[in-house]
């Protein structure tokens, strides 16, 4: 018998002996067990999640679509007795999107879970710019007076740091102050505290023009002749350092006392007589270095918040050209 001959005899015990046993071990399961393959191609394009069944696709024992809890429910294996494998995979232009697919795996139905990386933007006018797959979950608004975005989304990992950047598309840069849960994102606007103070004879009223929050608060003190400017608390470098100049008055202005709260100031004439009865030549500029304090949105101003994946309401997630496919393997 030649080299070729005797090559070809042990080719032909190998393949019906141990081999085979393999082959079969990996098509039909373990020795008198059985198991199910499924597969399918899901698609929403407007009217709900269906299976692609055309010319070139046909789903696999698999069965109806529903949605849970923002979820697909996929039928599948109604006889199935162990759950084996199943594998939910977004098609290129998905992918492309950045979506995260997760199963909750069950023997005759299994839930998909739909993940997208969170991007938002939002204006001055408090305009939110997002994804349609978070349009009904994911939420934005400015606070009243305009110093802070306030994001509301679904749940991410608590380790998840928003990265929040602004200005973005060219618009005015705006500094901030960052806070957050695993479900909100709280950005505060700020700018160098500082303004200009004035004595309205109008109002007959102490006023505050400047790019910070006009919280501030002013009480005189007739006897004393000092004026008392209260504000929210402030805390970092140098908060008891003020600089103030007058501005359009006859009288000279002289910082009194600093606090973190608060400062003080009085006002004396050209022969360096105390003031003690409020006029309009009360008028002031200050500045607190170093000092960021909150500051209205413009409308120029746009902030941009990026964050992890966060699950998206399959309902909103509609696309006519981009599939998720699946792939299982159960136990019967």
């Amino acid at each position: 018998m030649g080299y070729g001959s005797k090559s070809n005899k042990i080719i032909n015990v190998d393949v019906t002996g141990e081999v085979d046993s393999r082959i079969q071990e990996r098509v039909k399961g373990q020795v008198g067990k059985s198991v199910q393959t499924f597969a399918g191609v899901i698609r929403n394009t407007g009217t709900g999640w269906g299976y692609i069944d055309d010319i070139g696709h046909a789903p696999v024992n698999m069965d109806a679509i529903s949605l849970y809890n923002g979820s697909i429910n996929v039928h599948h294996t109604p006889n199935a007795l162990k759950v084996g494998t199943l594998i939910a995979t977004p098609d290129e232009t998905y992918a492309n999107d950045g979506l995260i697919c997760g199963a909750s795996v069950g023997t005759t139905n299994s839930y998909i879970h739909l993940h997208f990386p969170l991007n938002v933007a939002i204006d001055g006018n408090g305009n939110l710019t997002l994804p349609s797959y978070f349009s009904s979950s994911v939420t934005g608004y400015l606070s009243s007076d305009k110093s802070q975005v306030v994001i509301d989304h679904p749940p991410v990992s608590a380790s998840d740091i928003p990265q929040v950047i602004s200005p973005t598309n060219n618009r005015e840069n705006a500094d901030y102050s960052v806070s957050y849960t695993d479900t909100q994102v709280i950005v505060t606007l700020l700018k160098n505290m500082s303004g200009h103070i004035y004595y309205d004879s109008t109002s007959s009223s102490f006023k505050y023009i400047g790019s910070n929050i006009d919280d501030f608060s002013f009480s005189f003190d007739n006897v004393t002749g000092e004026l008392t400017v209260a504000h929210a608390n402030i805390t970092g470098n140098d908060v008891y350092s003020i600089s103030i100049t007058g501005r359009d008055g006859y009288y000279t202005p002289k910082l009194s006392v600093p606090l973190t709260n608060s400062f003080k100031v009085k006002f004396y004439d050209d022969a360096g007589n105390l003031i003690t009865t409020p006029d309009s030549n009360m008028r002031f500029y200050f500045s607190r270095p170093n000092i960021r304090y909150k500051s209205p949105m413009q409308a120029a101003n746009e902030i941009l918040i990026k964050r992890g994946h966060c699950k998206a309401d399959a309902n909103d997630v509609v696309n006519s050209g981009a599939n998720i496919w699946i792939n299982g393997l159960m136990e019967m």
